[in-house]
């Protein structure tokens, strides 16, 4: 597709991008009205405040992306724009969000335990990924599809990690969004630019949406979606990249940007099991970042710090892929990638030990309670996940 038939489509199609704006603000505000619905049914399964939060604080701000990227996925299957490989995905893609949009909003109305969750999530990527399956050349099917699924595990719990600290997720999912953005448009993937730019819509409208409405979050659900977003994307990027050079340069190209969670994962187990032992920390705080507690001021300020590391990482690589020559670049990119994020998630380890030591000790839990049940029977109330992540 050629960028005059992609203006076209866009123009012919200008009416759909204004449904979905349309329907992601409609949803949000219905969410943030539905403390004075007066229809018991209606606010019963859309009101859900968070729990062990003195102000009033709604979840669900997730559901609106969910149902945005569902209708988006459906449009693009629906049009000729892509092909069989990518309506496949496409297929995929809307099944894993329906699962993950159900688990989310379980987590959010009962709070589910660990157990569940990774069980959903190990559920989605194996759905995900049997429509892989179909569309990856047989010999690089079976070592991508593990890929996903161990991958997929640390960028949905990273993505979870990320959101429990408050506007992160928006920022490091608009960054993680432009990186695939620009590497779609450079390789010329014109319809891939268009796709991810529609699932940044609703990112965006929440975003909005955020800055006059503060008592909203995106609960369980938004995590979920971004996560298989990222992954989805890839998968698209990953497969049209093996057709212009080899498959590991492929792949390191689309493994830079889900470093992210990745690093956010390795870097909140790292820390935890340093400041104590694994068996006398409470397994749902591993799923915290490490500004989740602090004052929203202080917060704010961390997070522009953290997210202006990950955007100078994010330019680094993409500069070496588009600028220096020969076929080492890829490898040097995704090098400079994991040296750049170790370096900095050696700064946030800095700033954790200095907040540890004048202000608590991370994951000093006295009453830990084993959790084999799918819905959890024991909440602690200063390191609930579900609030803070809520």
């Amino acid at each position: 597709m050629t960028t005059t038939e992609l203006g076209k489509y866009i123009l012919d199609n200008s009416g759909f991008v204004l449904l979905v704006l349309a329907l992601n603000f409609g949803i949000l505000f219905l969410i943030n009205a539905s403390s004075s619905i007066k229809a018991s049914i209606l606010k019963d399964l859309i009101y859900i405040p968070a729990r062990n939060r003195k102000e009033n604080v709604l979840l669900l701000g997730g559901l609106a992306m969910a149902f945005s990227n569902i209708i988006v996925m459906h449009n693009i299957y629906s049009s000729d724009v892509v092909g069989t490989s990518d309506k496949f995905s496409a297929l995929g893609y809307i099944l894993g969000v329906f699962i993950l949009t159900i688990q989310g909003y379980l987590d959010d109305k009962f709070e589910l335990s660990i157990k569940a969750r990774l069980i959903a999530q190990g559920f989605t990527l194996l759905t995900y990924s049997v429509f892989l399956h179909f569309i990856f050349p047989i010999q690089s099917s079976l070592a991508f599809i593990l890929l996903v699924v161990i991958w997929g595990f640390g960028i949905l719990n990273g993505s979870h990690i990320i959101e429990t600290a408050q506007t992160m997720s928006i920022k490091v999912s608009t960054l993680i969004l432009f990186y695939f953005f620009a590497v779609a448009y450079y390789f010329n993937f014109l319809h891939l630019s268009y796709i991810i730019a529609l699932i940044w819509l609703p990112i965006a409208c929440f975003w909005i949406f955020k800055l006059f409405k503060k008592s909203i979050r995106l609960g369980e659900i938004g995590p979920n979606v971004l996560a298989l977003s990222y992954i989805f994307i890839a998968t698209q990027i990953y497969l049209r990249l093996t057709g212009i050079m080899s498959q590991t340069s492929s792949l390191l190209i689309v493994l830079i940007p889900l470093s992210i969670p990745m690093g956010e994962v390795f870097f909140n187990m790292t820390k935890r099991l340093f400041q104590r032992s694994y068996k006398d920390t409470k397994r749902s705080n591993l799923f915290l970042h490490v500004l989740s507690n602090e004052n929203e001021k202080f917060v704010s300020h961390q997070i522009t710090k953290i997210v202006s590391m990950y955007a100078l990482i994010m330019m680094t690589s993409f500069f070496i892929i588009a600028y220096y020559g020969g076929t080492a670049k890829y490898i040097l990119a995704f090098f400079t990638t994991t040296l750049l994020l170790m370096a900095s998630y050696f700064l946030q380890a800095k700033k954790c030990s200095v907040l540890s030591k004048k202000k608590r000790d991370f994951g000093n839990i006295n009453n830990f309670s084993h959790d084999n049940g799918l819905i959890k029977k024991d909440l602690v109330e200063t390191f609930d996940v579900d609030s803070e992540n809520e």
